[in-house]
């Protein structure tokens, strides 16, 4: 079986998903695009959901299309990778 991840995340429950972000010298990450099933959304507002040694949780406001809806992304600092929960359609 091959290590998909070294972190102890449960990757069956997110998808890696591409994020345009702003890092800062000081250290702070500001998400400013997600790709979501092929589409450019902006995220017009974030609020820190917690921050861990290896990871910052964001609930994000991203805008799909004509709609603002509600997004948690992940950034994980040692593997430098976001993801998102997998939703059911």
């Amino acid at each position: 079986m091959q290590q998909v991840s070294y972190n102890n995340h449960d990757i069956r429950k997110t998808t890696v998903v591409p994020v345009i972000a702003s890092f800062d010298s000081e250290g702070h990450i500001k998400p400013l695009y997600v790709r979501i099933d092929g589409l450019s959304c902006r995220v017009l507002s974030y609020w820190i959901k917690s921050t861990f040694i290896n990871f910052v949780a964001f609930n994000c406001m991203v805008q799909i299309g004509e709609l603002a809806k509600p997004v948690t992304l992940t950034y994980f600092i040692d593997e430098t990778i976001w993801t998102m929960p997998i939703t059911a359609n």
